[in-house]
C-alpha cells in the first residue's frame, strides 16, 4: 500500500490594533479601539492524495465605551462591532483511502 507523502504545513497570522483614551471633564471619558486580525493556512490530510487546501480568515473589531458621571447617576455604554469571515479552497479530485493492517 502506499502511503502518502509527508507535507509541510504553514499558517500565518498578523494583528493589529489601535486604542485611544480621551477624558473631556472629570465627569466623562471616552475610550475606542479598533482590531484587525488575518489568518491563512495551508493544510494536507494524513489519509488523502491531492487533499491540500488553503484556509483564510480575517476579522474586524469596532469597540466603543462611554462613561458618564452625573450627580447620583453614573451612565456607561458599551458599544462592539465586529465582522468576520472565513473561506476553504481545496481541490477538487481528492482521493481518500483508509488504512488497514489485513488488507495487502
Amino acid at each position: 500500500m502506499l502511503e502518502p507523502p509527508k507535507f509541510d504545513q504553514k499558517r500565518e497570522s498578523s494583528n493589529a490594533g489601535f486604542e485611544a483614551f480621551y477624558t473631556p471633564n472629570e465627569q466623562t471619558s471616552l475610550k475606542f479601539s479598533t482590531q484587525f486580525f488575518e489568518s491563512e493556512g495551508l493544510y494536507f490530510q494524513s489519509n488523502s492524495f491531492n487533499s491540500d487546501s488553503n484556509h483564510t480568515s480575517d476579522s474586524q473589531n469596532f469597540y466603543l465605551n462611554l462613561k458618564n458621571q452625573l450627580n447620583y447617576v453614573d451612565i456607561e455604554q458599551h458599544l462592539n462591532y465586529q465582522t468576520q469571515t472565513a473561506a476553504r479552497d481545496s481541490k477538487q479530485d481528492a482521493y481518500t483511502w483508509t488504512k488497514s493492517t489485513t488488507k495487502n
